[in-house]
């Protein structure tokens, strides 16, 4: 994969986990729980980033090892994959708490665009 790709993806992965933020607005993940829809979109947006992080070159990943490059957001493996009623949840409880984290390290890559902390 080229550099150019390499910062493709990086973008896709930061517009994806804003997004993801953006659906729990800074409300409790409880949220979730009384949300199917909104915690299978989370699950989804997850599930992009983890699959964006796994078309990130190796000669990248390496040069950067403080980045969780393959995080368990439980990205599907295949298309019959199946989320579980319960999963949702438990991932996303998870995740959520990492995609700031996530979003604050991967904006380094783009030091001529303004950091913004909060999610568009």
């Amino acid at each position: 994969m080229s550099q150019r790709d390499d910062l493709i993806t990086l973008r896709q992965m930061i517009d994806r986990a804003r997004e993801a933020m953006s659906l729990v607005g800074g409300q409790s993940r409880e949220i979730l729980d009384k949300d199917r829809v909104r915690a299978l979109a989370l699950v989804q947006l997850a599930q992009i980033v983890g699959e964006a992080a796994r078309r990130i070159s190796p000669s990248l990943r390496e040069s950067h090892p403080e980045i969780e490059w393959a995080p368990d957001y439980r990205a599907a493996k295949s298309p019959h994959s199946r989320v579980r009623r319960d999963q949702p949840r438990h991932s996303l409880a998870d995740s959520h708490g990492d995609f700031p984290r996530l979003i604050s390290k991967l904006e380094a890559f783009f030091p001529d665009k303004p950091q913004l902390s909060e999610p568009r």
